[in-house]
Parts: structure tokens; C-alpha cells; sequence
């Protein structure tokens, strides 16, 4: 496993030895990485720096610099953002431009091989295998390691997974809470009795199984 422990980068095995693959800089320094096999790419939040290291601590190669946005990793590449455009890195630090920021891009999305780009207006779907484009009008992503999930303009919860097919699963979503690995997702919604509102969540399971969790407002008794 990889992770951020609060000051540094950690490559831990399953026997709990840790390796330390960077340490923070400052209070603020922060590592977005990738971990392929036994190699993870990292971009350090301070220096905007794109690194390589294995885990183990070694071999440890700079990549590129100038990095703004650290996207995430498709096969063996890297995707970032640099201030003209988004680009794909190879493990040499070869660097290739696929898509140019003409349309004043920012908000960035990573899944089955496709990148989601905010362009104020509507997402911009770039295709990283066949470069095709396309768009799609989505709010509140939430992305898990098989699925994604958002809600269209008609406040409907999509399920979208890793080839791209897409389907309801649920109506009227107020907000998307969470994801797992899996396929169950976590969302409000208003529940109406006896022509009242009240928001109350509700889990969707991998079998698209709905359970009502609970109301916003008797979980806010309980926290009292």
C-alpha cells in the first residue's frame, strides 16, 4: 500500500515495514501519485515536480517539472495538466500533448480510460484510446475503482462503468455522499410524508438492491 501519512510518501508491505519514497518539504507540501506494479509516479505539491520511484524506495528518476494538475495514470503513462494543455507522460519523462486547454478548462476527472474536463458549461469526454471526443452534462462525480457515478440535469443518479454503459439507478438525488470499490453508492434524497420534505440517505448495493439508511434529521438527534 501507498499513502500520505501527514509528512511523507509510504510504501508499506504486508508484513507493516514501511519505505519512505518522499518527505514533505513544508506544512502545505502534498504528494498525488499513481502506483503501477511495483513503481509509483508522484507530483509534489511545492517543487510541481513529477517523480518516479519503486517501492522500495529506489531508483527514484524526475520525470518533468511545471506540473499543475496531476490527473492520473493510464497503462504505463502518467496524465497531467501544464499550463497550455493536458499531457501524458511516459516512464522515460517523454512528454506527448492530447488535448490543448483552448476551452479554458479546470475541473478534471480519470476513469475507464477516459478523461472528464470541465469547461464551464458542459464536460468535454475525451476517449485516451480512440481520441474521440464527445461531451456530457454532469454534476457531483463520484468516482470509485469500478464505477462512476454523477446526476444528469434531471437529477438523475447515473452508474457508469469501466466499458462506458451507463444506467439510472436511482430518481430525484439531492447529492451523491460516497462510492466503494465496488458497485454500492451513498445518496440523499427528499423523502416525502404527508406533503413534508425530509432529506434522508440511502445506499444503492452492488445487486442495485436500494436501503434507506436514515433522515438528516434523526441522525442529527443522535449526534447531539
Amino acid at each position: 500500500a501507498v499513502y500520505n501519512d501527514g509528512k511523507r510518501l509510504v510504501a508499506e508491505s504486508a508484513k507493516g515495514e514501511k519505505v519512505t519514497l518522499a518527505k514533505k518539504t513544508s506544512p502545505d507540501d502534498w504528494f498525488g501519485f499513481y502506483m503501477r506494479g511495483k513503481k509509483v509516479i508522484y507530483r509534489a505539491w511545492d517543487s510541481n515536480e513529477l517523480y518516479s520511484v519503486g517501492i522500495d524506495g529506489k531508483n527514484k528518476k524526475k520525470l518533468a517539472t511545471d506540473i499543475w494538475v496531476f490527473i492520473g495514470g493510464y497503462g504505463d503513462d502518467v496524465i497531467v495538466y501544464i499550463d497550455d494543455g493536458i499531457y501524458k507522460i511516459d516512464p522515460k519523462g517523454n512528454k506527448t500533448k492530447i488535448f490543448d486547454d483552448e476551452d479554458i478548462i479546470r475541473d478534471f476527472y480519470l476513469f475507464g480510460g477516459k478523461l472528464y474536463m470541465w469547461n464551464a458549461t458542459e464536460y468535454i469526454v475525451y476517449d485516451l484510446n480512440t481520441k474521440k471526443t464527445s461531451t456530457v452534462k454532469m454534476r457531483r462525480v463520484v468516482i470509485g475503482q469500478n464505477h462512476m457515478y454523477y446526476m444528469n440535469s434531471e437529477k438523475d443518479l447515473i452508474q457508469v462503468n469501466k466499458n462506458g454503459v451507463k444506467r439510472a439507478v436511482a430518481r430525484n438525488v439531492g447529492h451523491i455522499c460516497a462510492v466503494n470499490n465496488g458497485a454500492t453508492v451513498v445518496y440523499s434524497k427528499p423523502l416525502i410524508i404527508r406533503d413534508k420534505k425530509y432529506k434522508t440517505f440511502y445506499r444503492k448495493t452492488n445487486g442495485l438492491k436500494t436501503v434507506k439508511l436514515g433522515r438528516a434529521k434523526d441522525i442529527r438527534k443522535k449526534a447531539e
